[in-house]
Order: C-alpha cells, then structure tokens, then sequence
C-alpha cells in the first residue's frame, strides 16, 4: 500500500509533534506492517522524552525490518538518552546491545561508531573504546568529537599525553566547540596543570555559558588549588544551572569539609547519592565523614565489587567506602580486604607498574643527593635584610602532621597560613629539578626568588610578612629553598614510621604519589625519604627544625614554643587554641584538624599489623 510518509515527518519537522504522532498512527489503519511508519511513532514518544513507548514502537518498527540498522541505532541512542537521566546501567548495557547490532549491519555508520565508542567508555571497557574510535578515525581522520573522546579514554587509561594531544588536536579542528575545550580542561586537571586547565574551562564556558559540567569541574578544580572563593562561586553556578547534576555535590562536599560545614558536606553528598546511587566516590566521600550506612547500603556496595558491569574505578571506590566504614567502627579484620581490594582495582585502573614506580623514585632520591653532594659547586643567594617577607616551610611525609602543625602556626597573629599553594613545586617543574641545578647563577636564582615571593605575597594580607608554605613532599627540595631562601625556616615533623605509612596506605591521594596503592612500595619511598633528610640535615647543619609528631600531640606547648623560638618568634597561647581557627583546609586532616589534641592516631597501624 501507498502511503504519504512525508506529510507526517514534515510535521516532526516543524515539531508539531502531536499532529505528527495523530498522523502516523491514523496510518496504521491503512498500513500496519510498514516498519516506517512504526519508526515514525516512536520518533514523536522520543522527541516528547516518552522513552518507553519510543523502544516499543522502535521494536515494532525491527520486527517489520529486521535489517534497517538506523532503527537499532536509534534504539541505542534512546536507552542511552534513558541512562543520562536515570543512571540505570541497564539502559547503558541496552544502548550498547542495540549499537552492536546496528555496527554488525553496517560497521562503517559513523554516527553509531561515536556512540558505541562513547558508550564503551561509560562502562569501562576502555581498551574497545579506543579500538572503536581509531577505526572511527581511520574513516573521518579529521573528525574533532571522535579525537576529543579518545582523548577521555586515554584519559581513563592515565596515558595522559597521548589524551593531550588528541584532546589539542580536536580544538584545533573545532575551535568553536565548548565541550572539546570541556574535555581538555578535565584531561589537564588530572595532571594538576591548574593554569591551563582552568582558562580551557573559563574557554568553554566562554564558549555556552550554560555549561554546568564546566562550573562544576572548576569546583574541584578550585579546591585543588586551595581557592575556596571561587571554588563556591563556581559551585554557586553550576547549581544554578543545573540542580540534578550529581558531580556538582561530590565537589561542593570536599568545599565544605575544608570550611568545617561537616553536616552540610553530609547533605550534599546524599543529594549526589539521590541523583545518582552508582556514584561511587559519593559513598566514600560519606564513609570518611563517619557516616553510618544501612544494611541496604552496604549490601550494594559489596554487591557492586562482583558486577561485572561496574568499572574499576567505581570498584575501587566502593571497596574503599567499605574499609572507611569498618574501620570506623573497628571491625579491622572486615575493614582491610576492602582497603587492599580498592588499592589493587586502582593499581589496575591507572595502568601502575610498581616496579617502574619504585625504581624511578629511587633514581630521583639519587639524583638529588648527586646534585648537592658538593655544595662548594653551587651558587647560594645571601639573606636579603630589606625584603620584608619570611616563609616557613612545614614539609615531611603526607600523612604526619604537617596541616595540625600549619594550623597551629597560622593561628599566630603574625603567620598567615599560605597552604598546599604549591608556589615552589611550580617553580622546580619549571627549571628541571634537580637535573639543571648546576646551570643556576645567581642572576636566575635571584629571578627565581622573586617569582617565589611576589606569587606568595599576591595571596597574603597586606598586613602579613611572615607565611607557612605547608607542602609534605617539599623536603625533596630543602637544597633549592637554601639557595633561594636563605631567611627561611625550615620545620621537618616526623611521624612513626608504621603509624605514617599505614596512614597514606589507607587515604587516596591526587597528583604523583603511585606508590602509595602498595603497602610494600609506601614503605620503601618512606626509606628513601628518611636517607634524604638525613642527608639534608648533614648538609645544612642547625638550619632545618625537626619535630616527632607524636610530641606535638603529648608535648604542644613545648613543641609549639620551641618552633616559634626557632622561627625568631614570641609565643601566643592562640597557637594551641587552634579549633577557633576557621581557615580552610584542603587536605586530608581537613576534620582532624578542628578536633583537639588526641592520641587515637597514634599507634592505630597496631590493629592491622596482622593483617597487611
């Protein structure tokens, strides 16, 4: 039979979707085996988010036309529709299911090629996705949306140059495409590359303004970065654009721990939970803020690590929800298989060679030792009596007291906490330490000095001349800070090896501390780190200031006043009245460090001894 199928996508067309739906159906009475007009039907329910008469109309349309693979495309492309609102993983599987068959009808439909890839990516199955997208390539090479996307799966895969140049190459194509620069902003941010990162996300949202992804991701972006103001700002926005984006509370959460609005961090962390219960990382985030799942939460989290569907990193989330909440209420024995669970499914995530790790922080220790061995050889810049400005530099293994003892000092009415600003590490990628240490003259130093000290001086009060720099891993650089700083003090807190190092074993930690998923491979690095103060300390005698941990626990008044006498300081008993102190913190001890003084931290590696 003869029927005018025209009239009815003109309709659709002109999105008078009703009259279309009206038409096509009529049709159904002269026609009711005609697959295109089936497809019709279920083109208005999709265009009017009626996604589940949309299928049934799609099936209806496959059983009449087995062989049209545009209907299985289309089917793909409504469940995964249905996953991005409702975050079933089913609808995911379904999209993927419907994708495969449309590839195996016609392996070259380029638009269904972008969508599996991308549907790949969703479940974890990244070494496809690549697959899939390079085939893409080999049709379109110039094609910036499939370049961008395996950009993210190498992203996922943590080979983040080759992301960055897929990711480089799709803006250059598409210039004017705000969800590429979206996608190069995230990359970079997984680098910690702060700068570009955040003119790419200010790019894109240059670009739509109503790019929520974009506001929310600069949240974490700003945490990160230990700048609270416009972390809230951007959290401020992104919620106005979008309530029901689930990331946006993950984020705005770490805000709000680091301001001590625990309650409120609890509140936006169900929120993302609500929006979204496959959201892993909301889970863990609860657990470390002692919240107490029920038997239904905990049953999902358990079931979740033997679901095939679900990715390895949302199974290293999940596992460390679990030890979070064992350990919170000492069930150590349950408690440390999650934690080593959650470590391996990271060390397989992220693609970590353990051995590769080891040794090439061993070769690194190494070198700077090499590097300051003779430090006749170096140039050193002499104390600058007319700069009024001195840095404290709190620095030790992560995990060992640095932020207590940062928040101890900052509370002095004449230090302001500066934080993890991170002002010298930039400054050591830049000259390629310690590898081109020796080309250093007193010119560069000098220039390097200053660059140190307007960045710092430009996130102080004017008021303020004497900061803490706290950076844990800025013992690697104590040679670098004599010959820079020479006016600076240098405090090193040590904490008891076992307590330290199970301490970062069972915290995750951003930026490059691979080691730290290997409970072996965080004891060797803490070796590596104790030759190398050994060796600081012989060749800076009397310049460096070292305290035990657990003596600023038993002993702060002492310790503190100490320290300040150190640092050519009075004591003010503030110092030890450090919970009034409401700056933020950005780390991990963001809650311990508005507790008082306790020893529950000390000697806890004891409860797991047996079984790590």
């Amino acid at each position: 039979m003869n029927v005018d199928l025209q009239k009815g996508f003109a309709l659709i067309n002109d999105n008078d979707i009703e009259s279309a739906k009206k038409y096509f159906t009529d049709l159904l009475n002269i026609d009711n085996e005609n697959s295109l007009i089936y497809s019709g039907i279920a083109t208005c329910y999709e265009l009017s988010n009626d996604f589940e008469n949309a299928i049934e109309y799609f099936n209806k349309a496959i059983n009449y036309d087995s062989d049209n693979y545009l209907f299985f495309n289309q089917l793909g492309n409504i469940y995964k529709k249905k996953f991005n609102i409702n975050s079933n993983k089913a609808d995911l599987l379904s999209a993927q299911t419907n994708y495969e068959k449309t590839l195996a009808l016609n392996k070259n439909y380029l638009p269904c090629l972008n969508n599996y890839g991308t549907t790949l990516l969703e479940i974890g199955d990244y070494d496809k996705a690549i697959e899939t997208f390079l085939f893409s390539l080999k049709l379109d090479p110039n094609n910036a949306l499939v370049l961008s996307n395996l950009g993210n799966c190498y992203t996922k895969k943590s080979l983040f140059n080759d992301a960055i140049e897929y990711h480089i190459k799709s803006v250059e194509l598409e210039s004017n495409n705000y969800a590429l620069y979206y996608n190069l902003g995230h990359t970079q941010l997984w680098l910690q590359d702060f700068a570009e990162a955040e003119k790419n996300l200010l790019k894109s949202i240059d670009l739509n303004n109503n790019n929520y992804k974009a506001y929310s991701l600069l949240i974490n972006l700003y945490y990160l970065s230990s700048n609270i103001d416009n972390a809230m700002i951007a959290a401020k926005n992104a919620l106005k654009l979008n309530k029901q984006y689930p990331p946006t509370y993950v984020h705005l959460s770490n805000c709000l721990v680091a301001i001590g609005k625990t309650q409120e961090a609890i509140e936006a962390l169900e929120m993302s939970l609500k929006l979204d219960n496959t959201n892993f990382e909301a889970y863990y985030g609860l657990a470390q803020l002692k919240y107490s799942f029920s038997d239904f939460d905990l049953s999902y989290l358990k079931d979740s690590l033997i679901d095939v569907h679900i990715s390895l990193e949302s199974k290293a989330f999940a596992a460390m929800a679990l030890w979070c909440f064992y350990d919170n209420i000492k069930e150590y024995d349950k408690g440390v298989d999650y934690l080593k669970t959650s470590k391996s499914s990271f060390i397989q995530y992220l693609n970590i060679n353990l051995n590769n790790v080891i040794e090439n922080e061993k070769s690194y220790f190494q070198k700077i030792q090499s590097t300051y061995n003779e430090l006749s050889k170096l140039n050193f810049l002499k104390k600058d009596k007319t700069e009024n400005f001195m840095p404290i530099f709190i620095l030790g293994m992560p995990r060992s007291g640095t932020s207590l003892l940062e928040q101890m000092l900052s509370s002095h009415s004449k230090i302001h906490g500066l934080g993890e600003k991170g002002i010298l590490q930039n400054i050591v990628e830049d000259i390629n330490y310690p590898f081109d240490i020796n080309n250093l003259n007193i010119e560069s130093l000098t220039e390097i000095r200053n660059v140190y000290i307007n960045r710092s001086k430009n996130l102080i009060p004017n008021d303020k001349t004497i900061i803490t720099d706290k950076l844990p891993h800025n013992f690697l650089y104590i040679g670098l800070i004599k010959q820079l700083l020479p006016e600076s003090k240098i405090i090193h807190i040590q904490r008891d090896k076992m307590d330290n190092c199970f301490s970062i074993y069972s915290k995750l930690f951003v930026g490059k501390m691979d080691w730290h998923f290997d409970w072996q491979s965080t004891l060797r690095y803490y070796e590596f780190y104790v030759n190398l103060m050994k060796f600081w300390n012989k060749s800076f005698p009397d310049k460096i200031y070292s305290i035990q941990y657990e003596d600023l626990i038993s002993n702060s008044d002492e310790t503190i006043n100490n320290i300040l006498t150190f640092c050519d300081l009075d004591f003010e008993s503030e110092c030890l009245d450090y919970i009034k102190n409401k700056r933020p913190v950005f780390t991990a001890s963001a809650l311990a460090v508005r507790e008082s003084l306790n020893t529950k931290s000390i000697g806890k590696w004891h409860n797991y001894k047996d079984y790590i």
